[in-house]
């Protein structure tokens, strides 16, 4: 008796696993794809080893683990039926269920990156415009949280908040002052009024 529930216990474990490395399987072609095509702000070694190589070792890692376990699953659900050995057997089924999955699953995946693909190359296009207007007026940024920049006259700011239109700055140790970068409606920054009384 207690042999049988430890078998039980165990096929359930087996189960369990087996249909977690089913959803891996899924999901890993997917976010392979997806990120392969979502667009990156990278050099080329970087691009050709973290977007290429490594996603394209993410959608195989996915393919190949559904292979392995698709088949497993499907004995443990379904066993030995007599219409699938018509059709060659549980485990030809099984891989051909694999492959249509893993194929879905890259092509969803694929259409995802695409879509994100535009807002992406939008997003790094306008911060490395921002990076270079700070550069061209002087302003540097600090990573701190008290002083996060100091302008061209090297006076310190704290970065307050981002408007639609414009960065409001603190003018740091100086009471009543502000200053502001302007921004256009896509978030590029286009001029620095240096520091204003209130």
């Amino acid at each position: 008796m207690a042999r049988r529930r430890g078998d039980s216990a165990l096929a359930g474990f087996l189960l369990i696993a087996a249909a977690a490395a089913v959803a891996a399987s899924i999901a890993l072609p997917f976010i392979g794809a997806r990120n392969a095509l979502r667009g990156y702000d990278r050099g080329i070694a970087a691009t050709v080893f973290l977007t290429v190589i490594s996603n394209l070792a993410i959608i195989f890692g996915g393919i190949a683990l559904g292979a392995i376990t698709l088949p497993i699953v499907v004995r443990i659900l379904i066993g030995h039926s007599e219409p699938l050995a018509a059709k060659g057997g549980l485990d030809v089924v099984a891989l051909e269920w694999s492959a249509a999955i893993a194929l879905a699953s890259v092509m969803i995946g694929a259409i995802t990156g695409l879509i994100e693909r535009p807002a992406r190359i939008q997003a790094i296009a306008v911060r490395r415009y921002n990076d270079d207007f700070l550069l061209r007026n002087g302003i540097r940024a600090t990573g701190d949280q008290d002083v996060t920049h100091y302008d061209p006259q090297n006076n310190p700011l704290r970065l307050m908040e981002r408007q639609s239109d414009r960065l409001v700055f603190m003018a740091v140790s100086r009471r009543n002052r502000r200053a502001y970068i302007s921004l256009d409606t896509e978030g590029r920054m286009v001029s620095y009024s240096g520091i204003v009384k209130l």
